[in-house]
């Protein structure tokens, strides 16, 4: 998946990356992708609400009214189910909470393509069920979701649209 985002570059790599049927385009790419790590990092003294904000506005282009990125905020918070709680401290937040934050900051920024490393990573069956039901929503919204994820319950799993399965050495299993 970091190849494909663009995130690795060292190494032999082999292979084209085509993005609505065209040879990827490094400088479109940039502003049409957007990835959340694996680590969810945030200003502890932030509320969930302020967290959005600062991504969208720093991310969003300068056209973008700020009806429009308050819109796409709260469009956002929605989405992840974090509207009821958009005014706490991301500090005071469970785990799950944490992650649904880190994939909302990057939401904000009006990605086409969203990549997850791992989001369920550190989270109990029913955390990552909720967190995995916001990234299907996201997905519902039109935007191309791509996840790396191990060992899904059946819950999560029956969440997804399509599935690449890799073995050992990067080939397609199934």
């Amino acid at each position: 998946m970091d190849v494909i985002a663009g995130r690795k570059t060292g190494g032999r790599i082999v292979g084209d990356i085509i993005v609505n049927g065209e040879q990827k385009n490094p400088a479109n790419f940039s502003r049409i992708t957007a990835y959340c790590e694996q680590m969810d990092i945030h200003s502890e003294a932030a509320s969930i609400y302020e967290a959005l904000v600062f991504s969208a506005n720093l991310r969003l282009p300068p056209n973008f009214t700020k009806d429009e990125r308050m819109n796409l905020v709260n469009e956002t918070l929605d989405l992840l189910e974090l509207t009821p709680i958009a005014g706490a401290m991301v500090g005071s937040l469970s785990v799950e909470q944490k992650k649904r934050v880190t994939i909302g900051v990057e939401v904000v920024s009006n990605p086409s393509i969203l990549f997850l490393d791992e989001p369920t990573s550190g989270l109990d069956a029913r955390s990552a069920l909720i967190v995995m039901r916001g990234v299907q929503s996201i997905a519902r919204t039109g935007r191309t979701v791509l996840c790396t994820i191990h060992q899904p319950s059946i819950s999560i799993f029956e969440l997804f649209d399509g599935l690449l399965l890799l073995q050992k050495g990067g080939f397609t299993a199934y």
